[in-house]
């Protein structure tokens, strides 16, 4: 009997085990650039490496062609674009992906680093699952061979992840203004239900008399929560951006960095001359980063008119075709320049 029961515990252990593992092999699977396989397996040098969130390439239901901000590039420099993307990346990423470049045999030779004023909100910098833990810690690992004993013991415990998650969740958001709009997870159900109001219908947004007074609140707390909080995590993300560039300068990777777009006539409309001045704070932080690293920042945060503007299902970075192509072309010239250098 007793044979059997240390049998049975043994069994469940292995299978709980396995189940661990492969539970955090599929998230992996789910969260890091599938197209890393392919650069692994690079045997030559190659121009242009972009990195992205999924603002790089989102389409909208109204383009005719789903193409991405990468292959708009690719086509306006005349040059291949090798893109590294997944949704909600971040430099707290980049930087991992940066340092496999580095040791790797084949650089390109320029990187494209898009930057999202998002990332510094609460909305993305403090969430659990916009840090890819676990994905940072395969990119390590498959790129450079580091950290594989701490890899399978954070893949086996996971233990914070859930105190994480409902620690964000509860957490209240207090606007640089001084204003609290709420807890995290209160201001995501919010804006996840305006995809289905009627809010949008109405262009600008929130311009009618007969805009409901409440879904209006929620776009405009929305707002705020994107592009006027502060992350706790903000000065980790300051280190990400810096590791970021540092890295791949001292790898000889010349760098093109663009702001990406947000909506700012939507966002100055409703949420004032307060959240303007936010945003241009944290522009002139964002700058202020990168000239203390001799970085040129093209800064198209406000380049795009809100018509450019179209994925009401979460109020973010999404263009049409049209704003796509913009983008495209004017990091386009910063590449062909740098490639000409």
């Amino acid at each position: 009997m007793r044979r059997y029961l240390l049998y049975f515990a043994v069994s469940a252990f292995i299978s709980a085990t396995c189940f661990l593992i492969l539970r955090s092999f599929y998230i992996v699977q789910q969260t890091y650039a599938q197209t890393f396989d392919i650069l692994l397996k690079k045997q030559e040098s190659y121009p242009i490496l972009m990195f992205g969130d999924s603002a790089v390439s989102a389409s909208l239901p109204g383009d005719s062609e789903p193409t991405g901000i990468d292959q708009f590039i690719a086509q306006a420099a005349a040059q291949p674009v090798f893109l590294l993307q997944h949704d909600a990346y971040s430099p707290l990423v980049y930087q991992h992906y940066a340092a496999y470049l580095a040791s790797s045999q084949h650089k390109p030779k320029i990187s494209i680093l898009p930057i999202n004023l998002r990332t510094w909100a609460a909305e993305w910098g403090d969430r659990p699952s916009y840090q890819f833990r676990l994905a940072v810690q395969y990119i390590d690992f498959r790129g450079r061979g580091v950290g594989g004993g701490t890899m399978l013991l954070d893949w086996l415990l996971r233990s914070d992840e859930g105190r994480l998650d409902d620690a964000w969740a509860t957490r209240e958001v207090v606007t640089l203004s001084g204003k609290r709009i709420g807890p995290n997870s209160e201001l995501q159900r919010r804006r996840d239900l305006l995809r289905f109001t009627e809010v949008f219908r109405d262009r600008p947004i929130c311009s009618s008399p007969q805009s409901d007074r409440n879904h209006c609140q929620s776009v405009v707390d929305a707002l705020w929560w994107h592009y006027g909080s502060e992350a706790m995590n903000a000065e980790l993300v300051d280190k990400a951006l810096l590791g970021t560039i540092t890295i791949l300068k001292d790898a000889g990777i010349e760098i093109v960095a663009y702001l990406a777009p947000i909506n700012i006539q939507d966002a100055a409309r409703l949420g004032g001359p307060d959240l303007v001045a936010a945003i241009n704070d944290r522009v002139s932080r964002i700058k202020g980063l990168l000239a203390a690293q001799h970085i040129e920042l093209l800064d198209l945060h406000a380049i795009l008119p809100s018509d450019r503007f179209g994925d009401w299902s979460c109020l973010c970075e999404h263009l049409d075709e049209l704003g796509r192509k913009q983008v495209a072309a004017q990091v386009a010239e910063s590449v062909r320049l740098k490639l000409a250098e």
